[in-house]
């Protein structure tokens, strides 16, 4: 099982090496280490549904081309609070 401190790194490290990275090809390479298998990637945000790497790759770049010199920050210290989804479930953790 996953601890809190390992989801906690993921996260940060999505955070600035996936969507706080300019260079496309170095986004991807982060995105295609820290997420799932591409096949079973899925993104769900306001602006659509993205599936597979390249898809949320684009999305991240399209962020990117709009917004230049946007830079992704932490909001605060975690509190080990997690929110989760699965395809037909979904729930709030503490740990």
């Amino acid at each position: 099982m996953t601890s809190a401190k390992d989801v906690t790194s993921i996260v940060r490290e999505n955070l600035h090496l996936v969507f706080g990275e300019e260079d496309p090809e170095k986004r991807f390479t982060e995105l295609s280490r820290l997420w799932v298998p591409s096949s079973k990637s899925l993104f769900i945000d306001p602006l659509g549904l993205f599936r597979g790497h390249e898809a949320i790759s684009n999305l991240i770049s399209s962020l990117r081309a709009q917004y230049p010199g946007m830079v992704f920050t932490e909001l605060g210290k975690d509190i080990h609070i997690l929110l989760w989804m699965a395809p037909k479930f979904f729930g709030l953790s503490f740990s």
